[in-house]
């Protein structure tokens, strides 16, 4: 769109460089869609948010600059709601997760069985930082 009026699509033939004036609002345009898909499903019930506080509001998702942070429950099923946006996400949109720059991070109060069973769930490579953050923390 140009003054209203709608133009010719154009392909970028290389990404923007961090620090270009441009590039939060791209990042906040392109999010937009995630935020979609996580508000439809915390609206199905499907996500569970965390609450801030025993009256606090739900928060399932954050954004600061060009960071992004899930909330969910730590439950099997809030692991493949999560990771079911993502998905559709990176299918609509084109992006991928970047594995070696994601974390994962539990309370410790969590069962190890639990963790056992999220961890089947989650992407091979993300499993090494999900550990070594949880080892870290102990």
């Amino acid at each position: 769109m140009w003054i209203g009026e709608k133009t010719d699509c154009f392909v970028p033939t290389r990404g923007i460089r961090q620090g270009d004036s441009l590039s939060p609002y791209l990042f906040v345009i392109c999010m937009e869609k995630l935020f979609h898909i996580i508000a439809d499903q915390v609206d199905a019930c499907y996500w569970k948010p965390l609450r801030a506080g025993r009256y606090g509001p739900q928060i399932s998702h954050l954004l600061f600059a060009d960071d992004l942070l899930l909330f969910a429950k730590a439950s099997i099923e809030q692991a493949h709601c999560v990771l079911h946006c993502l998905d559709m996400f990176c299918q609509a949109s084109g992006q991928r997760i970047n594995y070696q720059k994601t974390q994962v991070f539990f309370f410790l109060r969590m069962l190890i069985i639990n963790l056992e069973r999220i961890f089947d769930i989650i992407p091979g490579s993300l499993k090494l930082i999900v550990w070594a953050s949880i080892l870290e923390r102990t």
